[in-house]
């Protein structure tokens, strides 16, 4: 498990890794871990729009893509298209 649990941390996820190995996981042990996991992370972390000012952190931007204008300022503010 230590493989796929580095595997997933270089990609910047954070694993959750629940032993199932000495017995099934319970449903209750895996949501205890979950909520070790809210407990412990960083809010910060969810920023939306992280790095163009225009919709950084605003309601009703997650998912949705950019206007061409909107999408042209956002990859000027981010650095530009990477050659």
């Amino acid at each position: 498990m230590d493989l796929y649990r580095r595997r997933v941390e270089a990609f910047g996820c954070f694993p959750i890794v629940i032993d199932g190995t000495t017995s099934p996981p319970s449903t209750a042990r895996t949501q205890r871990t979950i909520g070790d996991w809210q407990a412990d992370r960083d809010p910060r972390q969810d920023d939306q729009g992280k790095g163009f000012s225009e919709i950084e952190n605003k309601d009703g931007w997650h998912g949705k893509a950019l206007p061409p204008d909107m999408a042209e300022r956002a990859i000027k503010e981010l650095g530009g298209i990477a050659t």
